[in-house]
């Protein structure tokens, strides 16, 4: 056999055994990549519920032996996020209005849901009230009043906020029309919104009443439920473009269960409609 002959044969066999050798590795790099997301859940959650989420996540964490990531932000930043990258595995909005916007106005559904608890609308004042704030809605569109609401068009709490003033009639005409001349500032969404009524921005605002149990928020103001209760119905979501259905319905049923519904309950959200105080 010639020398170049043989030097071809063993140039051909290298080629063989690399060419199988990058294969293997490619398929180990898959598969590597399959294995980590069978093993973690990317959780969208508005900012009032990342408080909860963030207290539940390590217990899961240990317990599935995964990882979670939670993606919070308002509610219309959200559902943007998961319409563009049709990613991720869970919905968890403020409202369950949130919900049903995004399967209105998106490709991606919700294929399971679970109750959370409910969560209810408050006012929050300076502390000691100065202003005498009752509750009466009616009072919040008297003539030097100001006021912080949470956007209707970016958050669930701007949204609930604009359907509870809306049906409130006053004067032959809803209540959110006369009130939003005295609105000095339109938050993204709940995040801050109790600070600013502490350092004196506004004299009222209107959130969660879950806001209250955040960072010692109750001891930056005081709080006053409204003379007619509004509360909502807060659920977690599946999304349909989950890479890992399994392990996102154990986390809804861990959330709900007892052990979830006394951490929720911790940052006020409740299984009855009633907040208690």
């Amino acid at each position: 056999m010639s020398k170049e002959i043989f030097y071809t044969i063993c140039l051909l066999i290298l080629v063989v055994f690399l060419g199988n050798g990058c294969n293997h590795s490619e398929k180990d790099v898959e598969k590597e990549k399959a294995d980590q997301l069978k093993n973690n859940l990317t959780i969208y959650c508005e900012n009032s519920l990342a408080p909860l989420l963030q207290q539940l996540k390590p217990q899961f964490e240990q317990k599935y032996s995964c990882r979670l990531k939670l993606v919070n932000d308002c509610s219309q930043n959200l559902i943007g996020l998961i319409n563009f990258t049709k990613q991720g595995d869970l919905f968890i909005p403020d409202s369950y209005s949130a919900l049903s916007i995004l399967r209105q106005n998106s490709a991606v559904d919700i294929t399971d849901s679970i109750f959370i608890g409910y969560n209810s609308l408050v006012l929050v004042v300076a502390n000691d009230n100065p202003l005498n704030i009752t509750g009466d809605l009616i009072q919040l569109a008297d003539n030097g009043i100001s006021l912080i609401i949470a956007n209707p068009e970016s958050s669930s709490l701007g949204f609930q906020t604009k359907n509870l003033l809306s049906n409130y009639n006053f004067e032959n005409s809803n209540l959110f029309e006369n009130v939003i001349k005295n609105v000095v500032q339109l938050s993204i969404d709940s995040k801050g919104m109790v600070k600013d009524v502490s350092k004196g921005k506004a004299d009222v605002a209107i959130t969660w009443f879950s806001d209250l149990y955040q960072e010692s928020n109750s001891n930056l103001i005081d709080s006053v439920l409204l003379s007619q209760e509004y509360t909502t119905e807060v659920y977690a979501g599946v999304l349909s473009c989950t890479q890992n259905p399994i392990l996102a319905k154990y986390f809804i049923d861990f959330v709900s269960s007892d052990k979830g519904s006394a951490v929720a309950k911790q940052y006020g959200f409740h299984k009855r409609k009633s907040p208690v105080f």
